[in-house]
């Protein structure tokens, strides 16, 4: 297995769409070899919403795939495609288990998020 579970030469190779915002789809992001282990160790979530990584508990796995996509490979393949600078902003990581019906429309989330990943 790759030492990410994560595929940078896929994301740098998906097309980058501009309308009705910038946007990439990423087929097979996460690598299939590593999927088991990241859903047995994916946090329990019961409810609806978006949680905190800090309020949550889950195992290795899960923290290696948060580890890649908060870490320099993935924040600089961001930049790049996103020709942005995200030189010191923060990151915030939320996980979510369980969608509500009002859940998944396409939407920009505020002005102050620059960037939003959904894996």
């Amino acid at each position: 297995m790759s030492a990410l579970p994560i595929d940078l030469e896929a994301f740098e190779a998906a097309p980058l769409t501009r309308e009705p915002f910038a946007f990439a789809m990423v087929s097979h992001f996460v690598r299939p070899e590593a999927m088991a282990a990241i859903n047995a160790d994916f946090p329990l979530v019961a409810h609806p919403g978006s949680f905190p990584l800090p309020t949550l508990a889950y195992g290795p796995a899960f923290a290696g795939l948060i580890a890649a996509t908060r870490g320099p490979d993935f924040t600089g393949a961001v930049e790049r495609k996103l020709g942005i600078d995200l030189t010191g902003r923060p990151t915030m990581v939320t996980a979510r288990g369980q969608s509500a019906a009002r859940d998944g429309q396409i939407h920009t989330d505020s002005r102050t998020k620059l960037v939003t990943v959904l894996i």
